[in-house]
């Protein structure tokens, strides 16, 4: 079970500055192996440069590690993937994932009846057809968008980072910070409930 402590002003600014030097520490440690630097060496300078106690460096020098790690085991995996597709026969087409989930979200979810995963599966494999850019429906820019002259002349990428950015900004108003709670609350700020 979960405690939810109420923190003050003070302690919630630390507990920020905190978490910021850390992922900058683990982003700087991520950089650090990538160049073949010694384990040892790294977590001695990120103790110094981010200010943080050996335990806190330590974890900051795992975390880049297992990033790594990670990496390594899924370009395997996609090497494996893409050579018996060949070996099948199978076509492979890389797309770029950019706004797959949001485009996802907003545009198919609903319409289909799909999960988040499903919905930006669906935008991939759009692209994988050759739908490169995916209009923004009418109604999300009539509900979402005031500079509805400017928002045309955007590029696609733009115009969907515009459309997030609005309606992130109308969940955080419902204390929703996600878009994955974009189907509760759908109707209701499209204003069609």
């Amino acid at each position: 079970m979960g405690v939810i402590l109420e923190l003050t002003e003070t302690q919630q600014t630390y507990l920020d500055n905190l978490m910021a030097r850390y992922c900058a520490a683990v982003r700087w440690s991520f950089k650090r192996l990538l160049e073949g630097k010694g384990i040892q060496d790294i977590r001695k300078s990120v103790q110094v440069k981010f200010n943080l106690n050996s335990r806190q460096a330590n974890d900051a020098v795992y975390d880049a590690q297992n990033t790594i790690k990670s990496q390594h085991e899924l370009v395997k995996f996609l090497a494996y993937a893409e050579r018996r597709a060949l070996r099948e026969g199978v076509p492979v087409f890389k797309v770029k994932p950019a706004f797959t989930s949001v485009i996802g979200i907003l545009k198919y979810q609903h319409q289909y009846g799909l999960s988040s995963h499903q919905a930006a599966a669906l935008v991939i494999a759009r692209r994988g057809l050759g739908h490169v850019s995916e209009r923004v429906p009418k109604l999300l820019v009539d509900r979402f968008i005031k500079a509805k002259e400017g928002f045309s002349k955007i590029n696609n990428w733009q115009q969907w980072s515009s459309i997030k950015k609005s309606v992130l900004k109308n969940l955080k108003k419902k204390g929703v910070n996600s878009l994955v709670s974009w189907q509760v609350h759908r109707k209701e700020l499209l204003g069609i409930g």
